[in-house]
């Protein structure tokens, strides 16, 4: 059954059908990302498999800070910057991404919004879903 599954798959199913495709909803100014952005998003909840929370890019954000978090550096936290502002981003289980980056270096983020509260003050964090060099 299993070398007939594998016949099969090596007939019928190219190269590119295995490369995951992340459908992008829409790009964003740095000047849109704010906490006024999050909620309005939120109205849409809830998400799910068949409603999926929208996904967003901003382009060529300049990478000022990152680091791998959490346990054996699984996750990558990142700031980002573009002209007076600037975004904590986390993307859980990329940590491996760690070695790829540079500081200053130039990158397009594709992300969903989300609130984060820290010593009580709230503030947007993108949840990074994608990246590539600018």
């Amino acid at each position: 059954f299993k070398a007939d599954v594998l016949a099969y798959a090596d007939q019928n199913i190219q190269i590119e059908q295995l490369i995951p495709e992340l459908n992008i909803d829409t790009i964003l100014l740095p000047e849109q990302i704010h906490l006024e952005t999050v909620k309005e998003i939120n109205k849409l909840t809830p998400f799910g498999q068949g409603f999926p929370e929208p996904v967003l890019v901003c382009k060529n954000l300049k990478i000022s800070f990152f680091r791998q978090v959490g346990f054996n550096g699984k996750h990558l936290q990142i700031t980002v910057d573009k002209g007076n502002y600037s975004f904590k981003a986390i993307g859980f289980n990329m940590g491996n991404l760690f070695i790829e980056l540079k500081k200053d270096q130039q990158i397009d983020l594709a992300f969903t919004l989300s609130k984060t509260v820290w010593k009580n003050v709230e503030s947007v964090q993108l949840q990074i879903k994608d990246l590539k060099k600018a």
